[in-house]
C-alpha cells in the first residue's frame, strides 16, 4: 500500500471544509477505497496532489499529528514509484523535514524524471548545504542546468565563470539564454567570444539576451577605462578636463588648488562652480 494512514484519520485531523474540498476532488479516482488508505490518485491533477500533500503535512506538524501515523507519511510517499507523487510531497517539505531524507532526495536530481529532478535541486539548494553548482551545471536535464545558473547568480558569490561558461554553448536554448543573462549581469569579459557567437543563434530570444549582455559588458568596461584615464590624467577631452577640475576642487584639497580649480570651472561655465 502506498500510504500509512486511513481516510478516517484524515477526516479526524483535517478541518472539515478543507477536507471536504480535497475528498470531493479525489472521490472519482480508483485509489479511493472506503476505509482504505489515502493515496495521491493517479487520475488527480498535480494541483490536487499538491493540495493533499500540503494539508497532510500541515496536520502532521501539529502535536496531535506527531502522535499519529501521519509522522511516517512523508517518508513513505517519497519512496512512491510515481515521480509526480514524490514531487507533490517533496515540494511541500520544510527544511528540517527534508534533512532526514536528503540522501534519497539527492538521487532524484539524477533520476528518470526531469520535473522531479528540478524540484529536488531547488529544494536542496535552499538548505544549509546546497548541491555542488559545478555538478548541477553538467546535469543531463536542461531545467537543472538552468537552475544551476539561477542559484549561483542569486548566491552573490564571485566566480563561477569556469563551470558556467560552457552553458553559453548548451544545446538547450533556455540554458543558453539564462547563461547569457548571468554573464551580462556579471559584466564578464571572459564570456565575450561566446556571447558574440550567440548573436547568430537560431533563437531570437537568445540573440537578444546576448546582445543585451554585450552592451552591458561594453558600457561597464568603457566607463572603467575612462575613469582609469581620468585618475591618471591621461584624458585630454573637455569632459575629462571638467572631471579633473572637479576632483581638484573637492573639499579637503589644498586651498590654492581649490581656488584655481573653481576659477577654471567658472571660466568653462560649469554650474558646479
Amino acid at each position: 500500500r502506498s500510504s500509512v494512514f486511513s481516510w478516517q484519520e484524515f477526516d479526524k485531523l483535517t478541518p472539515r471544509l478543507h477536507g471536504e474540498v480535497v475528498r470531493l476532488q479525489l472521490l472519482a479516482t480508483p485509489q479511493r477505497v472506503p476505509g482504505g488508505p489515502i493515496e495521491l490518485g493517479a487520475n488527480s491533477p498535480n494541483s490536487v496532489r499538491g493540495m493533499l500533500a500540503s494539508t497532510v503535512l500541515q496536520r502532521a506538524r501539529t502535536e496531535e499529528g506527531r502522535q499519529s501515523s501521519l509522522r511516517e507519511w512523508a517518508a513513505t510517499m517519497l519512496r512512491e514509484p510515481r515521480a509526480d507523487v514524490r514531487e507533490a510531497v517533496l515540494a511541500h517539505l520544510e527544511k528540517a523535514e527534508l534533512e532526514p531524507h536528503r540522501a534519497l532526495v539527492e538521487t532524484f536530481v539524477d533520476g528518470d524524471d526531469e520535473s522531479l529532478a528540478v524540484c529536488a535541486a531547488r529544494m536542496l539548494g535552499a538548505t544549509s548545504v546546497p548541491l555542488d553548482p559545478a555538478k548541477l551545471a553538467k546535469n543531463r536535464y536542461p531545467g537543472v542546468r538552468q537552475l544551476a545558473v539561477k542559484q549561483w547568480g542569486a548566491s552573490g558569490k564571485t566566480g563561477g565563470e569556469a563551470f558556467l561558461l560552457p552553458l553559453l554553448r548548451d544545446p538547450d536554448a533556455g540554458v543558453r539564454m539564462e547563461a547569457a543573462e548571468f554573464f551580462g549581469a556579471r559584466v564578464s569579459k571572459e564570456a565575450v567570444p561566446d556571447l558574440i557567437a550567440l548573436l547568430r543563434d537560431p533563437k531570437e530570444t537568445v540573440r537578444k539576451e546576448a546582445a543585451d549582455a554585450l552592451t552591458r559588458i561594453r558600457f561597464f568596461h568603457e566607463q572603467q577605462a575612462h575613469w582609469d584615464r581620468v585618475m591618471k590624467g591621461l584624458d585630454a577631452s573637455s569632459t575629462s578636463a571638467v572631471e579633473k577640475l572637479l576632483l581638484q576642487a573637492k573639499p579637503g584639497a589644498p586651498r590654492e588648488q581649490r581656488l584655481l580649480a573653481i576659477t577654471s570651472l567658472g571660466t568653462l561655465g560649469v554650474p558646479e562652480a
